[in-house]
This record gives C-alpha cells, sequence and structure tokens, in this order.
C-alpha cells in the first residue's frame, strides 16, 4: 500500500462542502482542516505510486474551487509504541 499526504487551498467557504465529497472516496483514509496558507489535509492510500497519480489527477485536480495543491510521498512510515 502506498500512502500521500496532500495539503489543499480552497475558495473561502468551500472546505467543509469538500469534506464530504472526499469522505465519500475510498482512497481517503484522513480529511482535516487546517490554519495557514493551506486549509485542507489529506491522506490518501492505494495500491501504487500509478494509482495515487491518477487518483490525484482525476480525483482532487478536477475540482474548480481547488485554487492550489501540494503533495506528499511517504517514503516510510514507522509505528510509535506508546
Amino acid at each position: 500500500m502506498n500512502t500521500a499526504f496532500l495539503i489543499l487551498n480552497m475558495v473561502l467557504g468551500y472546505n467543509k462542502l469538500y469534506f464530504e465529497e472526499l469522505e465519500s472516496l475510498p482512497e481517503v483514509k484522513y480529511v482535516c482542516n487546517i490554519y495557514g496558507i493551506y486549509d485542507v489535509l489529506v491522506k490518501v492510500e492505494c495500491d501504487t505510486i500509478e494509482d495515487i497519480k491518477t487518483f490525484i489527477a482525476e480525483k482532487i485536480r478536477g475540482n474548480p474551487d481547488l485554487q492550489s495543491s501540494l503533495t506528499m510521498l511517504v517514503a516510510e512510515s514507522f509505528t510509535v509504541a506508546r
């Protein structure tokens, strides 16, 4: 499984409506509203990196209320023991 984190800059006021759209997509594992230059943080999981690229191109970048996005592919992850 390949993971990517996306940070999205949306048109003002569209964040909450977009959450519902994102939550309905099986590739999306986590969505939250954030403060700063970007508005939304999204965790995406797909079988391959090509699938992630296709998902971003078809499901994310096609949104007319998206102003900009940044994609960060996870190179390696660790489990934190508590």
